[in-house]
């Protein structure tokens, strides 16, 4: 049947849609033409954006660490003693954002004190050791060297006493050889296993070893602590407290004496006279100045003790990683594409956009950063006229994409609109056949049952015909409810698919049952039910459901088969399937009705014309069952010459089967 829909709801439909995509279409083709203006009002905002991105970046990573500082510094600190400046030095210097620092007492550098001349790296063997193997200057000394190469460490520990402490001492100008038997002594002590001593000992001399100033180097100061912090560890009776102090020693020697040298090396003046160059008061604690370019932070009271101080020279290489780490994770336009620079006071790029060539590139945006640390300068630049254009050209291009897209998808919009209101128009076409042929189905048996029963009411009725008119008065009424059960069986299995209630069944036993029951109707019709059903055919399925499925086929064959031709109903139990099969030798179905006859109310020509009885639910509610009991139906049909439906379902087990 051909489907019409009237102009009037064509427009109604149509116009609402298409009216507001034309006019966003217009409006889309009027902003295109000043595209490239909006692209450089962007392109401005977004430079700003980057700045202030930059300086967000800046300010969090400065901030979490100076408040890491601030919790290393709450614990407070002195600095009377060397070593109390060297242990106040060793929290600075674990901030990742001090480069060097350098402890005072008042004006007195506690941290590090530097040596009289740096000389270079210390050899690897001692003062002491180095003094014996070129040969003793006196017989003490000669006597030291003895007793040690015969082990006897305790006479060697008298004699190095004496050496160091009796009257023929070694003199002030001998410091370096006297901490090298005091080193000795020291191993005499471990030799002898005297841990309480050797621990005193090595006390003194690392206490000794801090405040001197008098060794030539750093080196040769670090080699002493080194060999002094090794020899206690490797003690095997030294005191818990004592071997965690020597370790820690150990391990931060190597940052001391590096810090050392880069305050002697690299900071552009000494300690003391930076500081006496820096004008803090009383209320500038923890403020950033520069000198010479470099940022120092001056630490005080009340974040150390009573006077005692640090200047620390503060590193940016922790903020140029921030950023860098910034730029590499965020993938959003913020960051794309923007050519940028990052100097600091000292004209160094600090950081800068891949492949930049500033010397060719017009600047866009300066911020400079010196108002605090780090005192960076940012210099955003502009991009080249012709990337612009490419820009602006992708974004025109994109526009008009997404603009016909848009279209597009209107257009589609209003083919599925129009289609789903065909579909409904059908739909309600097909309810309104359906209802027909079901009151012209209905009411032909309501008035056989009328008559007879008025015919057997009025006592009319002859008394040998009153038998078969009871019969026609059942025949019809189960003729009636058939139907009726058919059309109820439809609408519960539509409203709830689970409704079904499965348990283990044999097939052939409900085909033979079905058989049975359809073989009166076939005789009378003059066709031939032919069955072929193997012996067993295992299914979990619902019995009443297959029931009705192999009635509904049996019907339909019936109806469309002519007297003398053959029916054919088959059973056929394979390993992982059973096929059930029926076939017949009627008129067959059109190759255009074919995709229909298993939808709902669906029958092939007019329902008042039609010579066989039906309501268009029987096939419909075959496929339902199928695809419930998880089957597949198949149908083959040539006009004229018959139709074969086959269905089959899946097994769950592997149960025995046989076929024949």
């Amino acid at each position: 049947m051909a489907l019409k829909i009237p102009r009037r709801r064509l427009l109604l439909f149509a116009v609402p849609i298409l009216l507001p995509g034309l006019v966003l279409a217009y409006l889309s083709f009027r902003s295109v033409k000043d595209e490239r203006l909006l692209l450089e009002k962007s392109q401005e905002a977004r430079y700003e954006s980057f700045a202030d991105a930059v300086d967000r970046t800046i300010r969090k990573t400065r901030q979490a660490h100076l408040e890491r500082l601030r919790k290393d510094l709450s614990e407070g600190g002195a600095a009377e003693t060397p070593a109390a400046a060297w242990s106040l030095a060793s929290r600075l210097l674990e901030n990742p954002l001090t480069h060097s620092v350098a402890v005072f007492h008042g004006d007195t550098a506690m941290f590090p004190r530097m040596p009289r001349n740096d000389s270079g790296p210390a050899e690897s063997l001692s003062p002491a050791a180095e003094g014996l193997r070129r040969g003793p200057r006196n017989a003490l000394e000669r006597q030291v060297r003895e007793e040690w190469r015969a082990g006897l460490y305790g006479k060697a520990l008298a004699s190095l006493r004496l050496l160091l402490h009796g009257p023929d001492s070694l003199g002030p100008e001998n410091v370096e050889l006297r901490f090298g038997f005091r080193l000795m002594e020291l191993k005499c002590l471990a030799r002898l296993g005297d841990a309480s001593e050797a621990v005193a000992a090595a006390r003194r001399m690392v206490r000794d070893l801090m405040e001197t100033s008098e060794l030539d180097s750093y080196y040769r100061t670090g080699f002493y602590l080194s060999e002094t912090a090794d020899l206690m560890t490797s003690m095997e009776n030294l005191p818990r407290d004592a071997r965690e102090e020597f370790f820690t020693l150990h391990q931060r020697l190597p940052r001391f004496l590096s810090n050392a040298d880069v305050v002697r090396r690299e900071w552009p003046d000494s300690p003391e006279e930076i500081l006496r160059s820096q004008a803090y008061g009383p209320e500038d604690s923890l403020r950033v100045q520069y000198y010479r370019g470099m940022p120092y932070l001056l630490v005080g009271f009340p974040w150390l003790d009573q006077g005692a101080q640090a200047l620390i020279r503060l590193e940016d290489r922790v903020l140029v990683e921030a950023l860098r780490t910034e730029l590499q994770q965020d993938r959003r336009s913020l960051w794309k594409d923007m050519d940028f620079s990052v100097s600091n006071l000292r004209d160094e790029t600090v950081l800068a956009s891949e492949g930049l060539n500033a010397g060719e590139r017009e600047p866009a945006l300066e911020r400079s950063f010196e108002e605090q640390f780090p005192a960076w300068r940012l210099v955003v630049y502009k991009k080249p006229a012709g990337d612009l254009i490419a820009q602006g050209r992708w974004r025109i291009g994109l526009q008009y994409t997404l603009l016909a897209f848009s279209l597009l998808s209107l257009l589609m919009g209003i083919v599925v609109l129009f289609k789903a209101l065909a579909d409904e128009q059908r739909l309600v076409s097909m309810k309104s056949n359906f209802i027909s042929a079901v009151s012209h189905e209905l009411k032909t048996p309501l008035t056989a049952i009328r008559m007879f029963s008025e015919m057997l009411a009025s006592g009319r009725a002859a008394e040998e015909k009153r038998g078969q008119y009871a019969q026609r008065i059942g025949a019809e009424a189960e003729r009636l409810q058939g139907m009726i059960e058919g059309i109820l069986n439809y609408t519960r299995l539509e409203e709830n698919p689970d409704a079904l209630r499965f348990e283990e069944l044999d097939l052939s036993e409900a085909a033979r049952d079905s058989a049975a029951l359809m073989s009166g109707a076939f005789a009378k019709a003059g066709i031939r039910l032919t069955t072929r059903l193997a012996e067993s055919a295992p299914l979990r399925a619902d019995y009443n459901a297959v029931r009705s499925v192999i009635q509904n086929l049996l019907e339909n064959a019936l109806k469309y088969s002519p007297a003398g031709s053959e029916v054919v109903l088959e059973i056929r139990a394979l390993s992982a399937e059973i096929i059930l099969r029926v076939a017949d030798r009627g008129i067959g179905i059109e190759p255009a009705d074919l995709k229909r006859i298993f939808e709902k109310f669906y029958r092939a020509g007019d329902e008042m014309t039609r010579r066989t009885r039906g309501s268009g639910l029987g096939l419909a509610l075959v496929k339902r069952i199928v695809d419930a009991h998880g089957g597949t139906i198949k149908v083959a049909s040539k006009p004229g010459e018959g139709t074969e439906m086959t269905i089959i379902f899946r097994r769950e087990t592997d149960a025995p089967h046989t076929d024949r």
